[in-house]
């Protein structure tokens, strides 16, 4: 049964208000996630000089944390970058997912992440892949190798054409 005209759930309720006005006021935002992750510090002792000296620590960049000072959940960051109606906020989604992306991957090539969170949080969270492909087959046209198998603790060789070929 049909929800009735006026209830919430009617077919064309378009759901919740959008939760950034503007692209502006989207950007102003995470502009200021960036800012604040990279004006981070922290207090080191140096030896040579026996006194304590404040240095910069930038915070890594990730997506849970600019979702967090967004206010959104990560659905909500993918409906401004993919959903129809939000076309207006596509690139600006998108360039900052592409700056943290490249923050991820410089952090792990400089060895300042471990390589298996890295590895971890690029497959996860990226579009990148760990695949590992065989190939079965000739190679440059060459016929393969004789493989050797072993039957009843003897050695045999012979051909993978001739394993599989079908009786």
């Amino acid at each position: 049964m049909a929800a009735p005209k006026g209830n919430q759930f009617a077919v064309g309720n378009s759901g919740r208000e959008k939760t950034f006005e503007s692209v502006e006021e989207l950007q102003k935002e995470i502009d200021a996630y960036f800012e604040m992750c990279d004006s981070e510090t922290e207090d080191v002792y140096i030896k040579e000089s026996k006194s304590i000296e404040t240095v910069k620590a930038p915070i890594p960049y990730t997506i849970e944390g600019l979702c967090c000072i967004l206010h959104c959940c990560r659905l909500t960051l993918i409906n401004y970058e993919k959903r129809e109606g939000y076309e207006d906020y596509f690139n600006t989604i998108k360039d900052a997912k592409a700056k943290i992306l490249k923050n991820k991957v410089e952090r792990g090539l400089m060895g300042k992440s471990p390589s298996t969170f890295a590895i971890f949080d690029l497959i996860n969270n990226s579009d990148y892949e760990n695949t590992n492909v065989q190939e079965i087959g000739a190679r440059h046209g060459k016929d393969l190798p004789p493989t050797q198998i072993i039957v009843n603790n003897e050695i045999q060789h012979k051909v993978i054409e001739d394993i599989f070929k079908k009786e």
